[in-house]
């Protein structure tokens, strides 16, 4: 049997946590471990039962607290992937969404089946957001592009490929894996890279991967 992919939903209504439990385990994939009704609740929920996946959603607790909270889950160790849900199709909201460091994006006026698949694409390391989504993203950008690739050319090839595994949501030990290093090595890889490139966390290692065109969407 496959293991379950196993999420903590955040949000403020009951019967609305409740329906998207429902939604989600009906699967028989995906399990919910916890339910959290605020951002702090939802931090401490994501460190004990150590999910895969978080699913915020923005309405609930307010497009700020959202940012902040995928900024301190992206603090975590071991650092689950944060899915947003947004009220309406999240056009505005995603880039921010992206910049803060999270895995997906999704509105809540899609379908479940819709909300199934960006839980699985994230589970699978990949992420979820509208193509647009991401032209918006790197327009806004677009003046900075050679920074992006003078910063790069201070990688190795080896740093770089850590780096684009990471924006991913890839672990240490899964990057391990696939480049046939020790996970010691990736870890002093990626501190290597947050050293030249001046970076604090992954939220701005995903948000600079995003930029400089090392992440393609999956949607």
């Amino acid at each position: 049997m496959e293991t379950q992919t196993t999420v903590v939903l955040v949000v403020t209504q009951a019967m609305i946590r409740e329906g998207l439990k429902l939604v989600l385990e009906r699967t028989g994939r995906i399990r919910v471990v916890g339910e959290a009704g605020s951002p702090g609740e939802a931090v401490r929920l994501a460190r004990v039962r150590q999910p895969r996946i978080v699913a915020l959603c923005s309405q609930s607790i307010g497009p700020e607290d959202t940012i902040q909270s995928v900024r301190k889950l992206g603090g975590l160790d071991p650092e689950p992937r944060v899915l947003v849900l947004t009220p309406t199709e999240p056009w505005e909201f995603a880039p921010r969404v992206i910049d803060s460091g999270a895995a997906g994006c999704v509105g809540m006026v899609r379908s479940g089946a819709d909300l199934v698949a960006a839980v699985d694409l994230l589970a699978a390391g990949r992420t979820y957001f509208a193509r647009r989504d991401f032209r918006v993203v790197q327009q806004r950008h677009r003046n900075r592009e050679s920074k992006y690739g003078a910063k790069l050319r201070r990688l190795t090839d080896t740093e770089r490929q850590i780096l684009q595994l990471t924006a991913r949501g890839l672990t240490s030990r899964q990057i391990a894996r696939r480049m046939h290093l020790a996970p010691k090595s990736v870890d002093n890889g990626r501190t290597r890279v947050r050293r030249k490139l001046g970076f604090r966390d992954r939220a701005e290692l995903v948000s600079f991967a995003l930029n400089a065109g090392l992440l393609q969407p999956d949607e």
